[in-house]
């Protein structure tokens, strides 16, 4: 199984774009069978995102919604463009510099039943000290994983 994990900074980047381009060249490429994201943002406030079936929803997607600009569901279309395709999901922990929700991201080639867990102490969402756990249950070459 090929898994790549990744610190996405995103929104936060110069070069915000040809970064993500380059990303999704690399994923492409390297033909990942896994994919775990963190720092993955979208606007406080933003508009919620009309969703296609390669997103598998958790627990948390009715209090914090996908949104417009949320960096997965934009990588996800752009894997999508060139003919990659992925199944995704996301969740939110905190609230990153005052205007982004931030979270976590997986993505597979095959269907994920995902499940989001607070691992801190902290469950004030305005503190960046708030951390969560997405895990999900994946099949690859008929095996399940974790």
């Amino acid at each position: 199984m090929k898994i790549l994990t990744l610190n996405t900074h995103s929104w936060l980047e110069e070069q915000q774009a040809e970064k993500t381009d380059r990303l999704v060249e690399k994923i492409v490429t390297e033909d990942y069978d896994l994919i775990a994201l963190q720092e993955v943002n979208q606007r406080v406030g933003g508009e919620r995102a009309v969703l296609d079936d390669w997103y598998c929803l958790n627990e948390d997607n009715d209090r914090f919604p996908i949104l417009v600009d949320n960096f997965a569901k934009v990588l996800a279309e752009k894997l999508q463009i060139a003919d990659c395709d992925y199944y995704w999901t996301w969740a939110f922990s905190h609230i990153g510099y005052e205007v982004f929700e931030e979270g976590l991201a997986l993505f597979s080639k095959t269907p994920l039943l995902s499940t989001c867990t607070r691992v801190s102490a902290c469950d004030d969402f305005a503190d960046a000290r708030r951390r969560i756990l997405l895990s999900a249950v994946t099949e690859h070459q008929g095996q399940l994983y974790t």
